[in-house]
């Protein structure tokens, strides 16, 4: 958590996506981020869970889904977007399909989808077959996003969006690096800002679970704000 308020100042992050965040104590999360709002949805076990942060005076609202580590937001800019937070391990309990009626003419899906799309054969494959049908586009950093092998696993696929993304190398103490995002929306008056910059911490699962665990926090977590 250090890391990332970190990061948020450093880039001014207007919103933060933490994966596998485990058992977190949201009163915390509010009292330690005042200015953000915060969503949050169930993993399918004890380590895993993602977690949305976003700046208080961006108008948004969550899109119900029952699927477990995925997070739907709409962001009211000039156009409605809708960002899809996903952690997607081997081991998940959805199909791509399943998301394919959260999908709109602006969207963007982002985290960890554990699927190499260059190395990973039959796999990715299905993946891109999901995302070619649902006209989306794959934003993939220029290097690897995972420290343990040089697989490239967190990235974004897009609808109707002007999105770069690349990775944070400096330290963390997760095993995979946050990625930074940033898009452009000309619509925005300038009073408010033509750019927004997303700073996307994607399954930093030693760094947000250990932390929390540590703290030994009470979990009492609910799927709604």
């Amino acid at each position: 958590m250090g890391r990332s308020l970190f990061i948020r100042s450093k880039y001014h992050s207007d919103i933060l996506v933490l994966g596998e965040v485990g058992h977190v104590d949201l009163s915390l999360v509010g009292a330690v981020l005042s200015n953000y709002d915060f969503f949050y949805q169930a993993g399918e076990n004890a380590h895993a869970g993602a977690l949305v942060l976003i700046r208080k005076d961006i108008h948004v609202t969550r899109v119900f889904c029952s699927l477990p580590n995925i997070c739907v937001i709409d962001i009211f800019l000039s156009e409605t977007i809708r960002l899809i937070v996903i952690y997607a391990p081997a081991s998940k309990t959805w199909n791509w399909t399943d998301l394919t009626t959260l999908i709109t003419h602006h969207c963007m899906i982002m985290g960890d989808f554990n699927i190499d799309i260059e190395r990973d054969g039959e796999e990715a494959d299905k993946l891109l077959e999901w995302v070619d049908s649902c006209s989306l586009m794959s934003v993939i950093p220029d290097s690897n996003t995972s420290l343990r092998s040089d697989r490239t696993i967190g990235y974004a696929v897009t609808n109707g969006m002007d999105l770069t993304i690349q990775t944070y190398e400096s330290d963390t103490s997760s095993d995979h690096k946050p990625l930074l995002g940033v898009f452009t929306d000309e619509g925005v008056p300038k009073t408010v800002g033509s750019r927004t910059i997303w700073s996307v911490f994607s399954l930093v699962l030693s760094y947000t679970y250990e932390f929390w665990e540590k703290k030994e926090w009470n979990t009492q977590l609910s799927e709604t704000t």
